[in-house]
């Protein structure tokens, strides 16, 4: 398809928007939306892709946004791509993104000359196949600050080489959840700077075996906004190379040195964590955010002391707070 059929649009929303319900739309050919808007270049930009088959009505894209917002005074600008992702055929829907990432780049482009932003302030959350599509963005744009893959696709994209997909080279950090890695709808290979696998990257507790979206769609969208709100609860992840040795408490410090967790979702933005691929729990239900006694037995067996108070440091935030 190319761009007249597929109607991309950017909708912003800040704290001040006057219409926070549908937000402030911009176009690059309308200069006058912009400079009316309440766009500013000096705040973080956020910008929220949906993937195959959605919109930008969505509920957890609406949620999302709030959340942010809610948290802090940022843009937060929405990509509707729904004539494109709307394909029956998935795999035309995959050619879209092409052209959809190329819009995006440009549409920043006229950010950037219009109002000085900074292409490093801009952070891009992809769902699925906006995933992808936010790589080609980085790849068409150098010099993003972060791209976001929540579930990132699978088919059409799984042991693909790195200008096919979504990759850390597409941003200066990139960092991705699994949530459906295993013969499911995303992709299992690590694809960013930090890529965490909870539960195992695939059956997420809360999703029964017959809600075939549950684990791609609901669970890691959830864990996301989650993270947004609760800052409390770090989502914090574990080094690890198998869900076999998660399970088993074998997973560790490679260098000797302390156990680096990095947190997963919103605030996993510090570059000085440990970088690699991590694994840790999450509940059944809200709040997903797992409690310290799930990491007990794990902590025990990495340490070698149950009575080392020191063994539960990371396994909350608690300490951090």
């Amino acid at each position: 398809m190319g761009p007249e059929e597929i109607v991309t649009s950017f909708t912003l929303f800040t704290r001040k928007s006057k219409d926070p319900v549908n937000g402030e739309p911009l176009e690059t050919s309308n200069r006058t939306l912009l400079h009316r808007s309440t766009f500013r270049a000096n705040k973080k930009t956020v910008i929220i892709i949906h993937g195959w088959g959605e919109h930008s009505n969505k509920a957890w894209i609406q949620n999302l946004r709030k959340a942010i917002l809610q948290r802090e005074k940022s843009n937060v600008i929405i990509v509707d791509w729904y004539e494109g992702a709307d394909e029956l055929n998935y795999w035309k829907s995959v050619q879209n993104i092409r052209v959809v990432g190329s819009q995006l780049a440009h549409f920043l482009i006229y950010l950037k000359d219009q109002t000085g932003m900074s292409e490093s302030s801009v952070h891009l959350v992809g769902h699925s196949l906006g995933a992808h599509l936010a790589g080609y963005t980085g790849q068409y744009l150098p010099g993003i600050g972060r791209i976001t893959a929540l579930d990132a696709a699978g088919p059409s994209f799984e042991n693909t080489g790195k200008g096919c997909r979504l990759d850390k080279s597409d941003a200066l950090f990139v960092d991705a959840i699994h949530t459906d890695s295993v013969n499911g709808a995303g992709i299992s290979q690590p694809i960013g700077h930090r890529d965490f696998y909870p539960n195992g990257g695939h059956s997420q507790p809360g999703c029964e075996w017959w809600q075939f979206v549950c684990d791609h769609d609901d669970a890691q969208n959830e864990y996301f906004i989650e993270s947004v709100l609760n800052r409390n609860c770090g989502f914090r992840g574990v080094s690890c190379e198998s869900e076999e040795a998660f399970a088993n408490g074998t997973c560790g410090p490679t260098d000797g040195g302390d156990i680096s967790c990095p947190r997963m979702g919103y605030y996993s933005n510090t570059r000085q964590e440990s970088l690699g691929k991590f694994i840790l729990y999450t509940e059944s239900t809200f709040p997903f955010c797992a409690k310290r006694r799930r990491y007990d037995r794990l902590y025990r067996k990495w340490r070698g002391d149950p009575d080392d108070e020191n063994i539960y440091r990371l396994a909350d935030d608690t300490s951090r707070r």
